[in-house]
């Protein structure tokens, strides 16, 4: 069958078609041998989290019931592009903010794609609908309201208010470390590009940036009680609750503006939501996450958290991460396939072309004019989807209206 979104067609054939599914491009473009299953990190780490896969080591079809307890051991090459959630861009800053830092909606850890796809409440108690009055008749409004008992791990200990979530979005367009994907939101809130647009011209210091969010507002956010937060948008988006699943979206402790955004002292004063609490980071050598005792997991119905920490391990190359795993020192790989990957889409004949650089935002998009025709595979946050002289191959719509950013693909010659 073939649907048609806003800018593109859209393909949503069954597998058995050349290009037609997520499945099936994973399937062919991913997995030439068993080794590289591993490959799938973002969805293995949050597997590996939920199940318990930690200490001893097992094949899948050995696995039992979780367990709770035991260490993830976790080894890659590069240290993360942002350890601030309002700017991590890369799998691997997500990955890992989803480790210790909430959102208003999140998506679960399921083995159903439908399931592991669809946002589900996480600090919200509800998912905004027409139904149960949180969206409103003519889908501009969403409010949504706060889960009671859920804390920062600050000193002491504090609830997340509705002002910590409207701070994540004043902050995202801080002149020093902004949003990777500020088109998200800027074409989609009132008033949130003329902020965006004044804040890009603030004085990239502590002082300025704090005035400059104590003294501005964004006319489509607002919190009317600690429990509440109502985003009210330019036009309907069905796909605004994604909007908020993704980690830009997470609450921001009020102790973030004594620091510049990412900065290195930042790095050394994370506030965690969840499960877990950074408690040591050191730049390209190790980043070590334990529990987080500040986190009660009767408030939280999508982070089982059966593991006891996290242990990173950087600047190991992806041959040694393979090693490690295949030996039993390491469950997971940071970019473990990044080469493989990148040298079996080179022997299929696909080039790679980047369009953005990290910090400065994407200008290109799923839309037409923007990508090239021929055959193309583009990365869009989880998966990758084929994109064929102008017409998307998925099992859903990706384009997000012609908003979904693209930062690379690859083009088969």
């Amino acid at each position: 069958m073939v649907t048609t979104c806003t800018v593109f067609s859209i393909d949503t054939g069954d597998s058995t078609g050349s290009y037609t599914s997520r499945v099936t491009v994973h399937a062919r473009l991913l997995t030439r041998d068993r080794r590289t299953a591993i490959g799938l990190f973002v969805v293995l780490v949050g597997v590996c989290l939920a199940s318990g896969c930690a200490d001893r080591r097992v094949h899948a079809e050995e696995a039992g019931p979780p367990a709770r307890g035991g260490t993830v051991e976790i080894v890659g090459y590069s240290d993360v592009d942002h350890l601030a959630t309002t700017s991590a861009y890369l799998a691997s800053s997500i990955w890992l903010a989803s480790t210790w830092a909430r959102q208003l909606l999140s998506y679960p850890v399921s083995p159903d794609f439908v399931t592991a796809t669809r946002p589900a409440p996480d600090l919200a108690l509800h998912v905004p609908t027409r139904e149960n009055g949180g969206l409103s008749a003519d889908g501009l409004s969403y409010t949504f309201h706060l889960r009671s008992g859920v804390r920062w791990n600050s000193r002491p200990p504090r609830d997340i208010v509705a002002g910590d979530v409207v701070r994540a979005f004043l902050l995202l367009c801080n002149p020093v470390s902004p949003v990777g994907a500020a088109d998200y939101y800027t074409r989609t809130i009132v008033g949130m590009a003329g902020y965006c647009e004044q804040f890009s011209r603030v004085e990239p210091s502590v002082p300025a940036i704090r005035a400059f969010m104590t003294q501005h507002r964004i006319e489509g956010i607002e919190a009317p009680d600690d429990h509440t937060v109502v985003f009210r948008l330019m036009a309907p988006a069905t796909d605004f609750p994604n909007l908020l699943a993704m980690p830009f979206a997470s609450p921001v402790p009020s102790e973030y503006l004594d620091y510049l955004p990412d900065s290195p002292e930042f790095r050394q004063h994370t506030i965690a939501s969840g499960p877990y609490q950074i408690v040591k980071y050191t730049q390209n050598r190790e980043i070590l996450l334990e529990r987080n005792p500040a986190w009660d997991g009767r408030t939280d119905p999508i982070r089982p958290a059966y593991v006891d920490r996290i242990r990173v391990r950087l600047g190991v190359d992806a041959q040694l991460q393979l090693l490690q795993i295949q030996s039993g020192t390491a469950d997971l790989g940071i970019y473990t396939t990044s080469k493989l990957f990148k040298d079996y889409m080179v022997r299929l004949g696909f080039v790679w072309t980047p369009t953005m650089k990290v910090g400065s935002g994407s200008r290109v998009h799923l839309r037409p004019g923007e990508l090239p025709k021929g055959r193309l595979v583009v990365p869009v946050s989880k998966h990758y989807t084929a994109v064929i002289d102008g017409t998307v191959h998925d099992i859903g719509d990706p384009c997000r209206g012609g908003t979904r950013c693209v930062y690379g693909y690859w083009r088969k010659l």
